[in-house]
Order: C-alpha cells, then structure tokens, then sequence
C-alpha cells in the first residue's frame, strides 16, 4: 500500500516536472518569436551603409554622400526624410545642393523642401517593395574658421549602427591637421592634395566628425 502511494506520487511529480518544463520552452519560443516580429516591425526601412566624400577648399566645404537604404516591406512610394546640416556662427547653410537617386548609370533628380530655420531639407526618397534604394546628396557650405563638421549623430534615430561606412576627407597640402574625429585609418597624397580615409563596420556614431586645421 505504501510503496503503491509512493509509486503513484513519484508519477505525478514527474508529470509535473515535463509540465514544467514544456511550458518553459513554449514561454522561451514565444519570447524569442515576439522580440524576433518586433525587431523586423522596427525596422521597416534599413540605413545601413554610407560612403562619404568631405572636399576642403577655399573657404568652402563640400559634401557627396551616397546613401544605402533597405526597405522591407511592400511600401512602394517615396519615404520622407529629414536631412540635417551641421551650422554654427562660422558654418553657414548650404549655397548649392543637389539630392538624387541612383539607378545603375541612371540620375533621378530628387526635389527636397527647405527649412533654413531648422537647417535643414526634407526629402522623398523612392521605395521599392522589398529593394535597395541608393541615393546621394551633395551641397557645399561656407566655412569661415579653420574647421568643418559632417553631422554623424543622427544616425542614432534609425536605432541600429551601419554596417559599414567609409568616409575620405580631401585637404590642400597646404593646411596642416590639428585635430581630427574620428581616427584617421590611411593617408594618400596626389599633386597638391592628401586624402584622410576612415572606415568603420557596425558603426554608431557618439559624436559629429570634426575636422580643425592650420595653415602650414
């Protein structure tokens, strides 16, 4: 009789066990499915790459940017943007800008709003249902003390780091470099100018790249 009890408690301490324990693993998957749906709901569209080319000259800074979007989803219209533009007491607003996308060889010039107030433009960027979409940016502002900034902060508002990202700094040999962010990876020197490379991979930024030199 006792061991019968005994026989039948160890059963059903068993079963409770496997009960556990399945519920756990069904509790892990639902987990593991809901952050998985979440992360692809919060990433509909995808920055992840950029190839920036910085030009110093005269006065002048110059930025072309190409840009690398993924859209996963079966948008098929053009997603706005807001495109900011690094300005302080001695970087003015851009005088010459020019967006468009890149089709192959193909140019489609893309139209943009203008808000000075708030330095910057606001742009459509066209989307294809589950496509890439490259599109580049190219202004030039006047700069009036030995220093320029390319805003890199703003990558922090599509809540993931690119996965790569290359940026070359163009400078007259004229000018030496007092300062510069981020840490410059390889030098290349061509006639009277010398070109800073800088790539990164899964790459948030924390602060602005900053240039500052002097004259030598």
């Amino acid at each position: 009789m006792d061991n019968t009890v005994q026989n039948n408690g160890n059963r059903s301490l068993l079963k409770t066990r496997l009960t556990s324990a399945v519920c756990i693993i069904m509790i892990m998957f639902i987990v593991f499915d809901v952050s998985f749906s979440q992360s692809q709901m919060n990433m509909p569209v995808e920055f992840y790459k950029e190839e920036i080319s910085m030009t110093i000259n005269n006065g002048d800074f110059t930025i072309s940017g190409i840009y690398y979007f993924r859209n996963n989803t079966e948008m098929d219209k053009p997603m706005p943007i807001v495109f900011p533009f690094y300005i302080d007491d001695s970087t003015h607003y851009p005088h010459e800008i020019t967006a468009f996308a890149l089709n192959g060889e193909e140019k489609i010039k893309l139209d943009y709003q203008e808000n000075k107030e708030r330095g910057s433009i606001r742009i459509g960027i066209p989307m294809k249902p589950k496509e890439i979409t490259v599109w580049r940016l190219e202004y030039t502002q006047k700069i009036d003390k030995p220093q320029a900034t390319y805003i890199l902060k703003s990558t922090e508002a599509w809540g993931r780091p690119l996965g790569e990202a290359l940026y070359k700094i163009d400078i007259p040999c004229s000018i030496d470099v007092d300062y510069i962010w981020a840490d410059v990876d390889s030098v290349t020197a061509n006639n009277n100018r010398e070109t800073l490379w800088i790539h990164k991979t899964e790459y948030m930024p924390f602060k602005d790249m900053t240039i500052k030199w002097k004259d030598k």
